[in-house]
């Protein structure tokens, strides 16, 4: 069962890679394509700022849960780090229970957004505005996940930052 869960962990996450980088190129191509059409003819491309604005922020709310997963997220810890290992367990778990109620928030928030925009279209492409507004609940549940998963012992999180400073001084 575990190795069964944790196949069904590293799909979930080699699908969110994928569309990570999916979404950047999409949003790299946009403004490549808006900045060339600029530059060599008078006129601009209809819809890529638009197809720009809405992969990056895809982008930024999924991978927002693959920085938590590799523990990316600004964290002032100092004080944390001198407590002893047990307390130090409790107070990363009451952590994490307020930034799931927080994910929970954004949630249940975005929720009524994704209905409106069932019937709403973007200005410029036409496109359904549910499918921006449900990045919102993707990205949350997606935090939710790695949060949850970062709790457990041997997680990415968990790992030793790499060292900036060469150990040859």
């Amino acid at each position: 069962m575990k190795t069964r869960g944790l196949t069904v962990i590293n799909w979930i996450r080699g699908g969110v890679d994928a569309f990570l980088v999916v979404s950047f190129l999409i949003m790299f191509g946009a403004v490549l394509l808006q900045v060339a059409a600029r530059s060599f003819t008078n006129y601009s491309m209809v819809g890529t700022e638009e197809i720009a604005n809405y992969a990056q922020l895809w982008l930024v709310l999924v991978g927002a849960g693959v920085a938590l997963r590799f523990g990316k997220h600004v964290a002032v810890d100092i004080l944390v780090s001198f407590l002893p290992g047990k307390i130090r367990f409790y107070i990363s778990l009451i952590n994490a229970a307020a930034i799931l109620w927080f994910l929970s928030l954004v949630f249940e928030g975005s929720l009524p957004l994704i209905d409106m925009g069932s019937f709403q279209k973007s200005p410029a492409l036409g496109l359904p505005m549910w499918t921006m507004y449900a990045s919102l609940s993707v990205g949350a549940a997606y935090m939710a996940l790695e949060l949850v998963l970062s709790l457990l012992p041997g997680s990415e999180a968990h790992q030793p930052p790499e060292s900036v400073v060469s150990d040859a001084n």
